[in-house]
């Protein structure tokens, strides 16, 4: 499988392909690679006459063909872009286009040294048995896009932020995807964000995340656990307070706790078996550092603590549902609560050395 590395190192050498197929679930990364591709082939001045898009889920790819053999018209090469070309995968397109694959399998034969068509498929595969796939192959290079994830991800923010002239803290990156998410247009734009805030030259530290990047209830409660299990408990019942401010609804507040002593039970559980860090997020499909900050704050609780935690909230639940008690008060004698488990394992030296 040739990597985008791959085909930028190409480059680099002055290989230049007459067909590239951009494919992969990483929607993002591909149509900056098109990008890309006409900055590094077509110089600006030359681009309003050889630089051509046309969408195929619309147009019918002869159509780009024809435009992909014609010569430059002023310029050295020619660039046409062919995006959402679902005809090389199996998947069914939403609208009926006529492609003619023969004009294309007939121009791939004999392909112009002049020009580069750039084929975008936002498909996790391409469909190896159509001839007109391999004929691509044979022609040019097909570059997957798969989805970032893990430590790949953190990797790629890290020198995204390098060329945007910042460092990225490895802890910070690891931090802004906990909280944006793993789309790739929400952290390159929280990115730029955090990048303009520490200046040229400055530093990107899990504090500056936390204090630009946008919050959801999620990572609120998420910081309510770990203020708790840092035996902070003024700090746990601001957070608290703030909470209700916004309105929040308890009930949810406490399907979130229980959604993260889960987590931290299920990490304990599977680190004791053996399992690494990367292998228990592949097997509970969370991020990489979730897993992480569920391992330490599963150190303050013995399993049978934990246990003890979600039944807790398993009866404050139900209590909650049932009706004649005040929620907000619910939730925060169960916080009271998970306090005085935590402060009884700091007391005993912790429940894991």
């Amino acid at each position: 499988m040739v990597t985008p590395q791959d085909m930028m190192r190409e480059l680099d050498a002055g290989r230049v392909r007459p067909v590239y197929v951009l494919y992969g679930e990483e929607r993002y990364l591909i149509d900056e690679t098109a990008r890309m591709l006409v900055e590094r082939l077509v110089p600006p001045d030359d681009r309003d006459l050889n630089v051509a898009v046309y969408d195929l889920s619309e147009v019918p790819v002869q159509v780009a063909v024809e435009d992909w053999l014609t010569l430059p018209f002023f310029g050295q090469r020619r660039v046409v872009i062919g995006t959402h070309a679902l005809f090389l995968t199996a998947e069914r397109p939403p609208k009926k286009v006529e492609h003619d694959l023969d004009a294309l399998l007939e121009a791939l034969a004999a392909p112009p040294s002049f020009s580069t068509l750039v084929l975008t498929v936002p498909a996790a595969k391409l469909d190896e048995r159509k001839r007109v796939v391999k004929a691509l192959r044979e022609a040019g290079v097909a570059v997957a896009f798969p989805p970032l994830k893990g430590a790949a991800l953190s990797t790629w923010l890290v020198t995204r932020a390098r060329d945007l002239g910042v460092t990225l803290t490895a802890d910070a990156a690891e931090e802004l995807v906990l909280r944006v998410g793993g789309e790739l247009p929400f952290l390159v734009t929280e990115l730029e964000k955090m990048a303009q805030y520490v200046g040229p030259g400055g530093t990107i530290t899990t504090d500056v995340v936390q204090n630009l990047a946008p919050r959801t209830l999620e990572q609120d409660v998420f910081a309510l656990v770990d203020r708790i299990c840092r035996v902070d408990t003024a700090a746990a019942y601001r957070m608290l307070r703030d909470l209700w401010l916004q309105q929040e609804e308890p009930v949810r507040i406490l399907a979130l706790l229980a959604r993260q002593f889960r987590l931290i039970l299920q990490v304990k559980t599977l680190s004791a078996k053996g399992y690494g860090s990367q292998q228990i997020a592949q097997r509970l499909r969370v991020h990489p550092f979730a897993v992480k900050k569920a391992a330490e704050q599963g150190r303050r609780f013995a399993e049978e603590t934990l246990l003890a935690i979600l039944d807790a909230l398993a009866e404050a639940d139900y209590r909650m549902k049932a009706g004649g008690v005040d929620k907000e008060l619910a939730v925060e004698a169960f916080v009271a609560r998970l306090a005085q488990w935590v402060q009884r394992g700091a007391r005993e030296g912790g429940n894991e050395p």
